[in-house]
């Protein structure tokens, strides 16, 4: 059986490095160059057309982020607080 690294590389990076991406496109945008808010301000139409696969894709990769820092959450919390049977 392959590992999930091997099947979706994609998926793979965003759940072990996905928060760090966002952070810093969070990060970015609030104290940086907002790249991708004069993106959607443009009014060129080619910009605003490579805007939308690059929204989609992290739209669609923060779900593994999300998930993987839920995950994260939880084992920090076991560790802290570990069950008695």
């Amino acid at each position: 059986m392959k590992k999930t690294k091997d099947e979706h590389p994609i998926f793979y990076f965003f759940m072990t490095y996905g928060w760090f991406v966002f952070l810093l496109i969070f990060l970015n945008e609030k104290y940086g160059y907002a790249v991708l808010t004069m993106m959607m301000e443009s009014d060129s139409k080619i910009i605003g057309f490579l805007l939308v696969p690059i929204a989609t894709f992290l739209g669609v990769m923060i779900v593994p982020t999300i998930v993987s820092l839920g995950a994260l959450f939880f084992r920090i919390k076991e560790a802290i607080f570990p069950k008695e049977d």
